[in-house]
């Protein structure tokens, strides 16, 4: 890997927020700059969930990518979606692994209903809450024994 900036990996990580992102001109950078603000918000006063970035070699909006992620990655070349989401899973300490597009739409509340829906039945594996409750976009979570 190229380019890696992390803090360690952290105990006591319940989720890990992987978002592949290829950002090629400002409208998409300002939109990936909105989905992580509104991530980070929902991250403020908890040390339960981290935020991985893998910069899947963008050209527009590094910095904030970098300014909001506990981890970054710069990808040399752009592996795609499903590279990005397997580069970013292997760094992630979390028992839940949230893959969420830089096009999603959140509002608040969502980490809080994501762990209240994981808890009410521990069979559930994977779980895609939809645009009535506060997401659009590909923001869909599973426990990390699925993946495993």
């Amino acid at each position: 890997m190229n380019n890696l900036y992390c803090n360690s990996k952290k105990e006591g990580i319940r989720l890990s927020i992987i978002s592949p992102i290829m950002c090629l001109n400002d409208e998409l950078a300002a939109m990936t700059k909105k989905m992580l603000e509104d991530v980070r918000t929902e991250m403020i006063g908890r040390t339960d969930i981290e935020l991985i970035v893998i910069d899947n070699n963008s050209t527009h909006g590094q910095e904030h990518m970098k300014q909001h992620a506990d981890i970054y990655v710069k990808l040399p070349k752009n592996r795609g979606w499903g590279g990005g989401l397997n580069v970013g899973m292997k760094l992630a300490s979390g028992e839940f692994l949230l893959c969420a597009n830089n096009d999603v739409t959140i509002t608040p509340g969502w980490a809080n209903l994501l762990f209240e829906r994981f808890e009410s039945r521990k069979k559930i594996g994977t779980i895609s809450i939809h645009s009535r409750a506060g997401f659009s976009g590909s923001f869909f979570a599973f426990r990390r024994e699925v993946y495993e």
